[in-house]
């Protein structure tokens, strides 16, 4: 790469970052009208929620207004909230949203994930009660509560504890303040998430109370009722649906219910039958009355479950749904978002970050130290001659495509889940491996790395080595000071380019995003993580850089053609599963994969097809640069561990 190139693209790069930052902060600030504060808030038992308080100009302990807590679901962090967040600060709403207990930058839990979680709402019925009794600049009788999938469990737990104390009923296991906890929220609105029976016949009086489930949810079998003749998911008739307006509003559908207390949990177990299914819930229609609180409303709208807090649809519900049961100080009209902006920013960023690594590293080279890592590259492998070598190469390719995809299920739920972290108390972690995403992609990245040499390893048995290929040609002969000083180079340019991250949120308090894809700023315990889990990745990078650049390597006169091939090959059997889920899901109404485990599985994988798309270009590019397969692997095995560590759940108990 000449000079000037790599300063033209250094200085577009860093316009990029800079573009991103100053234009994610103007929407989310609503052009200054709103003051972005990132704290960190200690709660009784010993833990720390770190919340992000959207303060619009307008609240003022003279001028108190609304607020909404608002949390992320699982797999995810509160930038995932922005949505929620900007739009209602927007209408003169201040937000806190909240980082999870063992999510993003909150501390983890004193008692086990799952128990907190029932019981405290992994923090939400926390906050509540501190921003109750300690900001003065919100209206405490207008408090609302939201969240996505998790996030939606985290409210139907608080209000179940709200309910608990107004109707006396004691569980089993609850904690000693387990009905301590008095309501103090107005209106709640669950997305992604169908509470359990239990919950919906223990909600407290005076709570507005809306659930948006969607109609092509992947998680629907294991939350509603099926009904014959229609589709899954389908509120309109919901026995479940029909249960949780009946509870507020008697006698609005027809069914039979019978409610009693379970001698073992103290748990209400409620069975429905007797419903008409000619009985329809109107989507969308307020049932009961928002001045006493019993106002109760469903929606179902047609998207599915990650794409629910990515929604422009969705984002309009919410709007309107907190406008009505609180009232907004600055009523604009809900459809009226600029979210999707701050999203095209952010995404400026992470354009930008990896557009920054190549350039930079190229500079690195020309400096005395680094310049020897700069060797000659190889010759590419020939084509194959005759039929039976482009035989082989074809079935090698269509291995290599199929397999990453056709290993998800197993690797994630049978092997990972199923054989390796089967602590289900623990969510599948360790106290080494604290965060379960990572715990299944480093179990499927190994596979992978293992498939990929096996079918190399078969290639080049069978027809390479009598056809010119050779080590000679792989970029792997070199010295150990050349492969210390790849590592070195590699960790100086990711340390570079993440400090423009962690910038962006000291400053800015934005980072580098695309839905669900994200470089975001990590405390110092998460990123002590990285070296955990960076030496799988490093496996499957170095993998994937040598069959990207000795394996995949051809003579071509168009060498674009063969990386494009490489980056089609990388990705394609992840697209395919993504593909068949979703085509399965909305012909169907059910997901291929639904289990409980299985369709998260799916969520988790997303994320990593741009990283492949990029990685496989970054790792073709160094190798060009370099001349051996060491140094894009490096690079991509530190970014890509910085991306999947910071984005975690992180089970650690305190």
């Amino acid at each position: 790469m000449k000079q000037k190139t790599m300063l033209r693209l250094l200085a577009v790069a860093l316009v990029l970052m800079l573009v991103s930052c100053i234009g994610a902060s103007l929407i989310q600030t609503d052009m200054g009208r709103i003051q972005i504060m990132d704290v960190k808030i200690p709660m009784p038992q010993g833990e720390t929620l770190r919340v992000l308080i959207h303060k619009p100009e307008t609240a003022s302990r003279e001028n108190p207004a609304p607020c909404v807590i608002t949390s992320h679901g699982y797999h995810a962090t509160l930038e995932t909230q922005d949505i929620t967040s900007i739009e209602l600060a927007r209408r003169g709403f201040v937000v806190f949203n909240m980082d999870t207990y063992s999510a993003g930058d909150s501390s983890g839990t004193v008692e086990e994930y799952a128990y907190n979680r029932s019981y405290y709402g992994l923090g939400m019925l926390q906050l509540v009660e501190y921003v109750y009794q300690n900001i003065d600049y919100i209206d405490r009788d207008r408090i609302g509560i939201t969240g996505h999938s998790t996030g939606g469990r985290n409210v139907s737990f608080t209000l179940d504890a709200y309910g608990r104390n107004e109707h006396g009923k004691v569980y089993a296991d609850q904690p000693a303040d387990g009905g301590d906890y008095s309501t103090k929220v107005r209106s709640a609105l669950i997305l992604a998430f169908f509470p359990d029976r239990y919950l919906l016949s223990n909600l407290p009086s005076g709570v507005n109370v809306g659930i948006n489930f969607a109609r092509y949810d992947e998680g629907a079998p294991v939350q509603v009722s099926k009904v014959d003749g229609y589709q899954w998911p389908d509120m309109t008739v919901s026995p479940e649906a029909k249960f949780f307006i009946n509870q507020a509003v008697p006698g609005t559908f027809t069914m039979d219910t019978s409610i009693s207390a379970s001698p073992e949990t103290g748990k209400d177990v409620v069975e429905l039958s007797g419903f008409d299914n000619h009985e329809k819930v109107e989507i969308g229609r307020y049932y009961g009355d928002i001045a006493d609180g019993s106002m109760r409303v469903v929606y179902n709208p047609p998207t599915s479950h990650q794409w629910q807090f990515f929604s422009a649809q969705n984002a309009t519900i919410t709007n309107q749904y907190f406008m009505d049961t609180l009232g907004a100080p600055n009523p604009i009209a809900a459809g009226s978002q600029l979210w999707f902006l701050k999203e095209c920013f952010n995404a400026l960023g992470l354009i930008g970050f990896f557009l920054f690594l190549l350039p930079f590293a190229c500079l690195l080279m020309k400096t005395a130290f680094f310049s020897g890592i700069r060797e000659e590259v190889p010759a590419a492998k020939p084509q194959p001659a005759d039929s039976r070598g482009r035989l082989i190469s074809i079935i090698s390719l269509v291995l290599l495509a199929v397999i990453p995809g056709a290993t998800v299920m197993p690797t994630f739920s049978g092997l990972a889940y199923g054989k390796i972290f089967t602590d289900g108390v623990a969510n599948n972690s360790t106290p080494f491996f604290p965060q379960p995403g990572p715990n299944a992609i480093i179990v499927w990245a190994l596979v992978n790395a293992a498939a990929a040499i096996a079918i190399f390893a078969a290639g080049y048995f069978l027809y390479g080595r009598e056809h010119g290929d050779n080590p000679d040609r792989w970029g792997v002969r070199t010295t150990w000071t050349n492969v210390g000083k790849s590592a070195l180079l590699a960790f100086l340019v990711t340390s570079v380019a993440y400090s423009f991250v962690l910038l962006a949120d000291r400053f800015f308090i934005v980072d580098f995003r695309f839905w669900s894809f994200a470089i975001r700023a990590a405390d110092g315990n998460i990123l002590a993580l990285v070296p955990h889990y960076l030496p799988f990745m490093l496996v499957f990078w170095l993998v994937t850089s040598f069959m990207v650049n000795a394996s995949a390597r051809t003579e071509t006169k168009k060498e674009w053609q063969n990386t494009a091939l490489c980056v089609a090959v990388n990705v394609a059997g992840l697209l395919g599963l993504i593909a068949i889920q979703f085509a399965v899901l909305f012909s169907t109404g059910v997901a291929m994969w639904n289990a409980n485990r299985s369709w998260v599985n799916i969520c988790l994988i997303i994320p990593f097809v741009p990283m492949m798309i990029a990685g496989t270009v970054i790792v073709r590019k160094s190798f060009k640069h370099t001349g051996t397969i060491y140094f894009g692997a490096f690079l991509m095995a530190l970014v890509s561990t910085l991306i999947m560590v910071a984005n975690a759940n992180t089970i650690l108990r305190l």
